[in-house]
């Protein structure tokens, strides 16, 4: 299964960019309590089963400047779904500057690739840290 882990934006195009663009199979949003509320997960859950046709998707707030506690909160998923055999790929789109440095660490560790999607340009940039 691949999962995309990523920054829970403002913009609701940013949030379904990847989806739109890559084949996944599961969502896990990070996000900031101010960003990330209610009305903003309904209708992001909604998007993503109606345009994407993805289910599954994940909600969780992180700190605005712990970035220890950003770093681990992301891990612990990492390792769940690593224990469950899936594929995990990191979008920066949209991402604030400690969860950016949280994904950036994590990437290398676990040598996953990351992207990010410039919508202006309507391009993707894909890093992919498993050749270093």
């Amino acid at each position: 299964m691949n999962v995309n882990i990523e920054f829970f934006d403002e913009e609701p195009l940013e949030n379904l960019v990847a989806c739109l663009n890559y084949k996944m199979d599961k969502v896990v949003y990070f996000g900031y309590k101010k960003t990330m509320t209610e009305d903003k997960i309904q209708t992001t859950r909604e998007s993503l089963q109606r345009i994407c046709g993805i289910e599954d998707a994940e909600f969780y707030e992180v700190s605005e400047k712990d970035l220890y506690k950003i770093v681990s909160a992301i891990e612990k998923i990492i390792i769940r779904e690593l224990k469950n055999k899936n594929q995990c790929f990191f979008d920066l789109t949209g991402g604030e500057d400690a969860v950016l440095v949280a994904m950036g660490v994590l990437s290398v560790k676990y040598k996953f690739p990351m992207y990010q999607y410039n919508i202006l340009k309507d391009e993707m940039r894909v890093i992919n840290f498993r050749e270093c």
